[in-house]
């Protein structure tokens, strides 16, 4: 049987915990936690949270974010094999800092990102695009050779073979080249003001082209006259095309690359083979036509990206 005095100490006891109970979650109710991370530092042990926003086109990519010493929130299965930490989703109570953000899927390339979260704020990441991890399909024999569309870009023209190609069969149309068979040449002032070693260069907007010389690709403003490099390779550019996602594609005579424009570290290499010619982007974004050689000789290609 307890004493008086034990029972005050049991009361008192109760309420000072009860007391700081309330303190902790009202603390990380109203977006504080405590930053017990080695070496300890007392001005931050006591910090205000920030928040993630995240999505990606597909949705339902895995999240693995990893930051603070190595620890990692990453995609795990909670209640009857959901998976959480999937986009689209926010994240919050994180500790102000730099973190590691990579977003997976089946079937898809990686995405991987830093991203600095700030007290009090959220970062928002959702233009997140993941392009397919896919393999070319072999469309027919052929020569390594520049190809093109028709203007109305229902075809492709083999243009050293002089052969006009159907997207929707894939096989050879009887269709006569001509002036107006082939797409226009894009008319521009560019020869006036960029840099002379231009070799390709794609429109963005009326405002913004993509251009590179042999090793180094650009972005170019078109009213002020400023340059900003995207990136700048060991292997010689044959081909340049903007992608309508924020995205460049580039070519070189053995591989196919994708960067994006506004985090120009991530790089992909959607393709490698013996030598390759500059691709072909579809209207829609989805498809890179190409002729390449590979071990069983030479041909067109089709790489499925979206």
């Amino acid at each position: 049987m307890l004493t008086h005095r034990n029972r005050r100490i049991f009361f008192w006891s109760l309420a000072v915990i009860f007391v700081i109970a309330t303190f902790v979650i009202s603390l990380y109710a109203t977006g504080y936690r405590f930053n017990l991370s080695w070496p300890l530092k007392f001005n931050r042990i006591l910090e205000k949270t920030g928040a993630l926003f995240l999505n990606s086109e597909p949705k339902g990519a895995d999240v693995a974010l990893t930051g603070h010493s190595g620890k990692e929130l990453k995609s795990k299965t909670g209640l009857l094999g959901k998976k959480i930490y999937q986009t689209p989703i926010k994240i919050k109570n994180l500790l102000p800092g730099e973190y590691f953000l990579e977003v997976t899927k089946d079937g898809y390339w990686p995405y991987k990102k830093t991203v600095n979260v700030f007290p009090g704020s959220a970062a928002y990441v959702e233009d997140i695009t993941l392009f397919r991890q896919d393999t070319p399909l072999k469309v027919m024999d052929a020569k390594l050779q520049k190809i093109s569309f028709t203007n109305n870009n229902q075809n492709l023209i083999l243009e050293q073979d002089k052969k006009i190609i159907s997207l929707k069969t894939e096989k050879e149309v009887n269709i006569t080249i001509t002036n107006t068979t082939t797409t226009p040449a894009l008319k521009s002032n560019l020869n006036i003001i960029v840099p002379k070693d231009i070799k390709y260069y794609t429109q963005i907007n009326s405002e913004q082209i993509l251009y590179a010389n042999d090793l180094e690709i650009y972005l170019f403003n078109l009213t002020s006259g400023q340059r900003s490099i995207i990136t700048r390779l060991s292997q010689q550019i044959t081909g340049l095309i903007f992608h309508p996602k924020g995205f460049a594609i580039y070519s070189t005579n053995t591989g196919i690359y994708i960067i994006d424009l506004k985090d120009r570290t991530n790089v992909t290499e959607l393709i490698k083979m013996k030598k390759i010619a500059p691709p072909i982007l579809t209207p829609k974004g989805d498809t890179l036509y190409f002729t390449a050689q590979d071990d069983s000789g030479t041909g067109l290609y089709k790489l499925a990206i979206k």
